[in-house]
């Protein structure tokens, strides 16, 4: 048993060790169409020595082929300094008139230290959104979410997003409790949860980022059985 909790506890130094020395510079990517290519910068704060992978995957499905590229895929971060990944559309039909998801994953493996022995490497990966913008979409994406349309049933909320942006459901509250993990609406979707007290009323707050990664100021409404925009 002591044996297992000192491994347990080898394990979380490791992954906090690791998750300290790395830095990726951003935490969502714009990809406007017609750009060569967008890049950001990947810093180890630490003065270990670090391999770094980076990949790109579809939404939904890791083993799709994806119409991005990253650059290099796999290179050493010697400490304390810094890298720059690139990444590039190749080739591929993608929506003309609204956003598409991709993400981005870079991995970082610490070198292993040749004076201690039965030690892990672990690694740890970062996953970070990549949105893919047309020339054509209509409508200021900073403001999409102000656009959202909520409609009540019982305790379950269908969310409307009619717009070509996809909408990220930040710092959500019903009735001042936060709901975890509240997710994004697509493009030109809806989605349904129950997010409200099977009875009684059901006040709903909600934030969004912007293409900087910044929140916007809050949303709220009181939704009932007439879909309707909060405020």
């Amino acid at each position: 048993m002591l044996r297992k909790i000192a491994v347990l506890l080898a394990l979380s130094a490791l992954s906090l060790q690791a998750l300290a020395g790395v830095v990726i510079g951003g935490t969502r990517f714009i990809y406007n169409e017609g750009k060569p290519s967008i890049s950001f910068r990947v810093i180890n704060q630490s003065p270990s020595r670090y391999l770094i992978t980076s990949k790109i995957l579809a939404d939904g499905d890791p083993h799709a082929a994806v119409p991005f590229v990253a650059t290099p895929p796999v290179f050493v971060l010697n400490g304390h300094k810094e890298n720059e990944i690139r990444v590039m559309y190749t080739s591929g039909q993608l929506p003309a008139d609204r956003e598409s998801l991709f993400w981005v994953t870079v991995a970082n493996i610490p070198q292993a230290d040749s004076q201690q022995q039965n030690t892990l490497q672990i690694a740890v990966r970062s996953r970070m959104k990549l949105f893919y913008r047309p020339k054509g979409v209509q409508g200021d994406s900073q403001q999409a979410y102000r656009q959202l349309r909520w409609q009540r049933q019982g305790k379950t909320v269908t969310v409307q997003n009619p717009t070509p942006f996809y909408v990220t459901l930040l710092n959500m509250q019903a009735n001042g409790q936060s709901i975890a993990e509240a997710g994004m609406v697509a493009p030109f979707s809806s989605r349904t949860a129950a997010w409200c007290p099977a009875q009684g009323g059901c006040a709903l707050q909600w934030q969004t980022l912007n293409d900087y990664g910044r929140a916007m100021p809050a949303m709220h409404i009181s939704p009932d059985t007439q879909a309707r925009k909060g405020q």
